[in-house]
C-alpha cells in the first residue's frame, strides 16, 4: 500500500522520527537512537548519516 518494501518504509519512518526527536523534546541523540529501534548509539549514527547526510 505504501508503494515501498516494507523495510525500506520502516528505516523512512524510524528517521522521520529521529529527526524531529531532539528538536522538539531536547532528547540526546543515544536515546533517540534507542527510541526509535536502534541497539546501539554507532548503529543508529551510521544509519542517520546515510540518511541525511550529516551526524
Amino acid at each position: 500500500m505504501a508503494g515501498v518494501p516494507p523495510l525500506a518504509y520502516l528505516h523512512d519512518w524510524r528517521m522521520r522520527l529521529a529527526a524531529h526527536a531532539p528538536a522538539h523534546r531536547g532528547v540526546p541523540v543515544g536515546q533517540v537512537g534507542l527510541n526509535v529501534g536502534y541497539a546501539s548509539e554507532s548503529s543508529f549514527s551510521t544509519a542517520f548519516k546515510r540518511a541525511f547526510g550529516t551526524t
